[in-house]
């Protein structure tokens, strides 16, 4: 009988063993007031991983700083101090406050005691923080006294039936907006539509309504003049030469450009900022040692993902690559089309150059559409907001920026140099030999189509400027990055953030200047807007 009871005895203990290490396989690093993780290695593991999850990730939404301390002080981290001592995300009066609720709570009470007696009008003989926490209705507060800073520190600490059922939103880098980070209780986040929105201040919400107004503007204009531009192109005999294939590529890479880049960069902002925060999921933790004991939980919420879908970045990501491929290797087109026509004028007779003109820009598009989707379809890669709202692929940003803009650029340069030099030499030649008026003519055409060429190279390289240099500047300044949040000096990144923005709806509005310069260097187009509008008018008055 002994033998049996042995016997049986360690069955339970292996098995009990093995449920107990499933349980610390499900649970690992899963906080609850309350529960062990099961051992103090475990535990010091799990606070190196939590912190370090945390300075990585705490921008994104869904990482909730009171969670994050909550977890350094319960599990006694050895970062705690350290943490306490830095308070590296006091960035924001909220966030200020919360480190204050854990580590000076009197320095809490003095600032925020008064400040929520006033707010929720509470009459009491004594007046002191746990009064004043025990006694505040959040039923009976409007939205504006719910997102002070004080208020929501309060709710906090009220006890909630469900751990996690005080909630945070935060929403950093937002052109010509700080950085807004507030916290409501369950019972708020049940009564109102909480979003970003609701904790930046009226100052960010004027300055993106008025951006949105400026975009949707520039969106329409590139719109208008690129739709006019393939129009003339497609109904003007005379206009279809070689440059007529390079410049209906161009039209349609800008036409995309007003269509789907530049709303979709203002559609990433809005949605960040107005995307309504849900109750999270509630789940249990069961404790290693305790397993008949379990906490309920409350999932945190507001991550980017919940607001911007991967496949909404996939879309966005795979048009913004076409539009920007096929704009820059159109324009490169451009260029060495007129490098041969001028370099080899005979062997670039005119079907010759029309059949390059049209393998050219037909491959680049192809090879355009393929790049696209690759990191849609390979793993590993995805897309990703990149540079601002901007979204490319994320596998390597340094190859993508070569890839797109560096070397084509540098080569446009070249070539028009090397265009100018072969034009300049061969004007000179004919000059001195007397040649017919006709080459004459011939010659300066070309002078002239090389001289248009250059100046939408030009603009669009002026336009290119402001964004390279935001793009090398981000990898000497170190306190513009919310990637480093221990150098981070949040009026510097605001100040950056919003340059770097204004840099890119520079960089995709020289999309617009391409109409302006062929009416003014181009007389059959210039000619042939005006029988348009001459037609649009007629039109209007009959």
């Amino acid at each position: 009988m002994d033998v049996k009871m042995c016997v049986l005895f360690v069955v339970l203990q292996l098995v009990w063993l093995i449920r107990g290490n499933e349980v610390v396989e499900d649970i690992r690093c899963n906080y609850a007031p309350g529960i062990s993780l099961g051992s103090r290695e475990h535990e010091l593991d799990c606070c190196e991983s939590v912190d370090e999850m945390y300075n990585e990730m705490w921008y994104t939404g869904g990482y909730y700083i009171t969670r994050y301390l909550s977890i350094m002080k319960d599990w006694n981290c050895t970062q705690y101090t350290q943490v306490c001592q830095d308070k590296v995300f006091a960035v924001t009066r909220f966030s200020e406050l919360v480190y204050d609720s854990f580590c000076n709570h009197t320095l809490l009470e003095e600032k925020c005691t008064d400040v929520v007696v006033g707010v929720a009008n509470i009459v009491s003989n004594q007046t002191n923080w746990t009064t004043v926490v025990e006694t505040l209705d959040s039923s009976k507060l409007t939205l504006q006294q719910l997102k002070q800073p004080c208020v929501g520190i309060a709710l906090f600490e009220q006890e909630g039936f469900h751990f996690g059922d005080f909630q945070e939103v935060i929403a950093v880098n937002v052109p010509f907006c700080g950085f807004a980070w507030c916290g409501f209780n369950q019972a708020a986040i049940n009564r109102f539509p909480v979003s970003s929105w609701t904790c930046v201040t009226e100052r960010c919400q004027t300055n993106t309504v008025l951006t949105t107004v400026v975009i949707s503007v520039v969106s329409f204009l590139i719109v208008l003049l690129n739709a006019t531009v393939i129009f003339v192109l497609v109904t003007n005999q005379s206009l279809r030469k070689s440059q007529y294939t390079y410049k209906m590529s161009l039209a349609f890479a800008d036409l995309l450009v007003g269509i789907f880049v530049l709303p979709t960069i203002l559609s990433s902002v809005l949605k960040l900022l107005t995307h309504q925060i849900m109750p999270g999921e509630l789940y249990n933790v069961t404790g290693v040692w305790e397993i008949n004991k379990s906490v309920t939980m409350r999932d945190m919420v507001g991550s980017r993902t919940d607001a911007i879908s991967q496949s909404y970045l996939n879309f966005v990501g795979f048009v913004t690559t076409i539009s920007l491929m096929a704009n820059v290797y159109s324009m490169l087109g451009a260029a060495l089309d007129q490098l041969l026509s001028v370099f080899k004028p005979l062997w670039y007779l005119k079907h010759r150059a029309m059949r390059i003109a049209k393998w050219w820009c037909a491959t680049l598009w192809i090879i355009s559409v393929v790049y696209a989707i690759l990191p849609i379809v390979v793993p590993g890669w995805k897309y990703s907001f990149d540079v601002s709202r901007l979204v490319l692929d994320d596998s390597d940003t340094n190859i993508t920026y070569i890839l797109f803009l560096f070397t084509p650029l540098v080569l446009m340069w070249v070539i028009n140099i090397a265009t100018y030099c072969i034009t300049r030499r061969r004007l000179a030649t004919m000059q001195r030999m007397n040649s017919t008026t006709s080459n004459l003519t011939n010659m300066d055409r070309q002078s002239r189509l090389f001289k248009t060429i250059a100046i939408i190279i030009t603009v669009f390289t002026l336009s290119l400027l402001p964004m390279v240099l935001a793009v090398i500047l981000v990898s000497f300044i170190p306190y513009v990055s919310v990637d480093d949040p221990q150098n981070l000096v949040v009026e510097s990144a605001v100040a950056f953030f919003s340059a770097e923005y204004v840099a890119l709806i520079v960089l995709l509005s020289s999309s617009l200047w391409n109409f302006w310069i062929y009416h003014r260097r181009n007389q059959n187009f210039r000619n042939a807007i005006t029988s348009l509008m001459s037609g649009v008018t007629s039109r209007g008055s009959e």
